[in-house]
């Protein structure tokens, strides 16, 4: 999966432990245990291995924000779940829901 230079950061400093997705055909495949291999969308050679430790769906971004202390998905405030309309609509959102992938970097 890609990753803005911002979250790539806090994952590889251990600061961001939650990693949020829709719920959308891709993401039903993802199951516990599972690798999942991270590169920061500015240079797509650096790499972050992790492993899949728990996975919680939600049907609102706005659900997940409330669910979880803000520094653990890499935000400020349980109010930053409206910056995910930048990357996925409205009706994505209800069309799918939301995924908290939890993750441990290996």
């Amino acid at each position: 999966m890609k990753l803005q230079p911002k979250p790539f950061a806090q994952i590889l400093a251990g600061t961001k432990k939650i990693e949020i997705r829709l719920f959308d055909e891709k993401r039903q495949k993802i199951h516990m245990g599972d690798t999942i291999i991270f590169s920061c969308m500015d240079n797509e050679l650096d790499t972050i291995q992790t492993k899949v430790t728990d996975l919680v769906q939600f049907g609102t971004f706005k659900e997940l924000f409330n669910k979880y202390e803000p520094a653990s998905y890499g935000a400020d405030n349980v109010n930053d779940y409206k910056s995910m309309y930048q990357y996925y609509s409205e009706e994505e959102e209800q069309k799918y829901g939301v995924l908290a992938i939890h993750l441990q970097v290996v």
